[in-house]
């Protein structure tokens, strides 16, 4: 275990604190320990530079799989700093082959990142190395194709890092940072404890593979650049850099070419050094007659020129897409002197840009007038339901080119979800139709939305979808409960009282002041109405509850058991019966 505050590594684990300064240690977890209630620990992993590594599962997400990256919290220690900006970093980067964060929290003096899950073997595994006893574990060399090819894989990851605004550095690439998916054999990049913006250098990540830059407490893109050397160096060696750094002797064993390669990225000067663009295309063209080999779509098509390659792509767009991906198009551009489409395309990648627009971009660029774009409607005609909750699909799809669709134009009772569509050839997407109840549609209506259609750079184009509403009678839409009828009732009530206590009783201030207070809650309640005939309802309730009042009133001047009294009452009662009837009436039509 390493104390988080000075580094200084404890033999004893079970100690609660530092020997060396006496600093708190963390806790180690156990398998099953329950981290804020969600995460379940099932095993611990290794120990990293700057806390422990713990293989958990979510219980709020179907027991996922997830990785806790837990330490010490020491006021402003170098520790805390590190992994706050792990966190940050972490949470800002969108790639896929680094691994995402989920949460970040700090608990009992303990801050821990729950990331993503590789499953799989770092690339140190296999390396002779010492243990942390001293003893000398013996392993072998990498395979000189696989070494090449991880470390292309690993310039494209830094050419995402680097080329962002401002650049980030990683610092810390070496084998045991490189972990590949057990599942996908895809390699991850992974430990951004280390990272920082460009030039800042507060930590200089491990000694061998720390360029001579960061034992100043300097860092720029082309530390990376050093840092990834001294690994391929490492992997195709299996001699251990952090025994003797900056010296790598065994340089002189590879082929001439290779030599030269690394020696150019292990330049003490950094200015010397390779960016991770040049340095992947030193590493390709060290793998030329693997990679120069003619390249071909499952569907057995060879693309030799631009138009070839924008055919095959048009023919198989999901294998376009991977192959874009993982990088062969830009290869391939590259390869057939498109120099400058392949930096546009990788430009456009590394600013987070989807996919399929910039395959789209490439096929456009590549063969502009091949074939034009193809999009078809499921219908032309979308009756929909009457009942205001069923959504109603219309599949969208395209050919040859990739399609924006912008619904536009839409009458106001249509709800249209999502509002735009990227279609992609052979991806079928939907839009859903329903129906606003509040928007006051007929049973029967018809009506148009217009779509935009919009391919590459060429003029958008328009098309119009007929919109049918069924026949039959609209759902009763909410109506509040009682609160319609209590404040319809109510309002004619306090209306007549108004009238009567400003006649008969001018000089009762109670009876008044309650009449208006009364009135004002009404007002306040009329402001609730969502739908234009609520007004119109609440007149009509306001008008039986008038009589209702003006029947009580009869029945306390005249007496109960008068007839004039009784035939008020009745005449009242029915009064409002026919009002509330019409109430219900105009519910169930509006």
């Amino acid at each position: 275990m390493q104390c988080p505050a000075c580094g200084t590594t404890v033999t004893n684990t079970q100690s609660s604190s530092c020997d060396h300064c006496n600093a708190p240690l963390p806790q180690l977890l156990v398998a099953g320990a329950l981290v804020m209630n969600q995460y379940r620990v099932l095993q611990p992993l290794r120990e990293g530079g700057t806390g422990q590594i713990y293989l958990a599962e979510d219980t709020r997400t179907f027991n996922r799989q997830c990785i806790l990256k837990r330490t010490q919290l020491q006021g402003g220690s170098e520790a805390r700093r590190m992994f706050a900006t792990e966190a940050e970093l972490l949470t800002k980067l969108r790639h896929p082959q680094i691994p995402q964060v989920f949460a970040y929290f700090e608990e009992a003096g303990v801050a821990t990142i729950v990331m993503e899950y590789v499953a799989g073997r770092d690339l140190e595994h296999g390396l002779s190395h010492i243990l942390l006893d001293g003893s000398f574990m013996a392993g072998k060399a990498r395979p000189f194709e696989q070494v090449l090819r991880d470390g292309i894989v690993v310039c494209k990851i830094l050419e995402y890092l680097h080329g962002l605004k401002p650049a980030i550095v990683h610092g810390d690439i070496k084998p045991a940072n490189l972990i590949r998916d057990r599942e996908s054999n895809e390699l991850f990049l992974v430990d951004f404890g280390a990272a920082a913006i460009s030039g800042d250098g507060k930590t200089y990540g491990t000694p061998g593979y720390a360029a001579p830059e960061q034992y100043r407490n300097q860092r720029y893109p082309a530390s990376d650049i050093y840092n990834l050397a001294a690994t391929i160096y490492q992997l195709l060696t299996d001699d251990d850099p952090t025994q003797h750094p900056l010296q790598f002797p065994k340089l002189a064993s590879l082929p001439q070419r290779m030599q030269q390669v690394l020696g150019r990225a292990l330049h003490e000067d950094l200015s010397q050094r390779p960016n991770a663009t040049i340095f992947r295309d030193l590493l390709e063209e060290t793998l030329e007659p693997t990679l120069v080999q003619p390249f071909k779509f499952p569907s057995g098509i060879t693309p030799y020129t631009g138009h070839d390659l924008a055919q095959a792509i048009q023919a198989d767009w999901g294998y376009g897409l991977h192959a874009l991906v993982n990088g062969d198009l830009n290869t391939w551009l590259r390869q057939h002197q498109q120099t400058e489409l392949a930096i546009k395309v990788h430009r456009m990648l590394v600013q987070n840009e989807r996919p399929e627009r910039v395959l789209d971009f490439l096929v456009g660029s590549l063969a502009p007038n091949l074939l034009a774009a193809e999009v078809k409607f499921e219908y032309n005609t979308v009756i929909l339901p009457l009942d205001g909750m069923t959504a109603t699909p219309l599949t969208v799809t395209a050919r040859n080119r990739a399609a924006h669709i912008k619904a536009v134009d839409a009458p106001s009772w249509l709800q249209v979800g999502p509002p735009e569509l990227y279609v992609v050839p052979d991806q079928p997407q939907q839009f859903q139709f329903g129906i606003d109840l509040d928007r006051n549609p007929m049973p029967g209506q018809s009506a148009s939305v217009s779509f935009e259609i919009r391919v590459g750079n060429e003029k958008p184009q328009r098309r119009k979808l007929k919109i049918q509403l069924a026949q039959g009678t609209l759902p009763k839409p909410d109506t509040g409960d009682l609160w319609p009828l209590i404040a319809g009732f109510g309002g004619g009530a306090v209306f007549l009282s108004i009238v009567l206590a400003v006649v008969y009783y001018p000089n009762n201030s109670l009876l008044i002041e309650a009449a208006v207070g009364a009135l004002i809650g009404i007002i306040w309640a009329m402001m609730f109405a969502e739908r234009k005939h609520d007004v119109i309802l609440q007149l009509l309730l306001s008008i039986g509850g008038a009589l209702l009042a003006g029947s009580v009133y009869a029945i306390y001047i005249f007496g109960a058991f008068n007839p004039f009294s009784l035939t008020a009452f009745f005449y009242a009662l029915g009064g409002s019966l026919g009002c509330n009837a019409i109430y219900q009436y105009f519910f169930k039509q509006l």
